[in-house]
């Protein structure tokens, strides 16, 4: 029968180098982390370490330094979107072109074409390229496929599989699209406020009475299906 060995416990003296080090550290770091409390469990030879106590509100997320400022202009939407496309894991950014984009969905400036040549050279290959809503799936391919709406591409029929959880993304890919397409003015409400995909809760209000106002004027698409639904409900408090 397989035996296991029971693996030691750091020595006094290695717990003392510890403690010291840990000094060093800001003491509310060290309390929301329960470091201290760990410490003091290794020293006095406890075999359970304390969980760290704290609640999710100890963690400020509404940073005003950390504000995603909105794109209101044409102009800064064509370079971000150029920048994101390149830097796919600045989710942020990303995520900051798609709003931008469906911004722009109902208005944009007599000069659009040519503010748009850029953007135009850079989507070329992707442009020549059939999709099936795997792009759909990931936040560049979904900018990509905005983009190409704005530069007045029909968008592909996008496949997605039952039960498969990124459905609602090509879902709201698709919705965002056709609204660009159409030029219907939408709300989206999954736009994150703050860095690190989180949505200040008074602007998310603001934003679902906006997407109530626009069916009872009758400015959403007919019936608000899918082109509404997907683009104005996007995800929830947190993405």
């Amino acid at each position: 029968m397989p035996t296991t060995t029971a693996r030691p416990g750091p020595e006094p003296e290695e717990v003392a180098e510890l403690k010291a080090r840990a000094k060093h550290l800001p003491r509310q770091l060290r309390q929301l982390t329960g470091l201290d409390a760990a410490l003091d469990a290794l020293a006095r030879g406890l075999g359970d370490i304390p969980r760290a106590i704290f609640t999710g509100m100890d963690i400020p997320r509404l940073d005003p330094a950390n504000a995603i400022a909105a794109i209101a202009r044409f102009e800064k939407l064509i370079d971000e979107a150029l920048v994101a496309i390149e830097r796919p894991n600045d989710l942020d950014r990303v995520g900051r072109g798609l709003a931008g984009a469906l911004g722009f969905a109902a208005e944009r400036p007599a000069n659009a074409s040519e503010l748009l040549a850029p953007l135009a050279r850079s989507m070329k290959t992707y442009r020549a390229r059939d999709h099936d809503g795997s792009d759909a799936k990931a936040a560049r391919g979904a900018l990509q496929i905005l983009m190409c709406a704005l530069l007045g591409d029909t968008p592909s029929a996008f496949r997605v599989t039952e039960g498969d959880p990124r459905a609602i993304m090509v879902l709201r890919t698709a919705a965002m699209a056709d609204a660009i397409c159409s030029r219907t003015a939408c709300v989206q409400l999954s736009a994150p406020t703050h860095r690190g995909f989180w949505i200040d809760p008074r602007v998310l209000v603001a934003r679902s009475k906006d997407a109530v106002r626009r069916r009872l004027l009758g400015s959403a698409p007919s019936g608000a299906g899918p082109s509404t639904s997907g683009a104005e409900i996007g995800t929830g408090a947190r993405r």
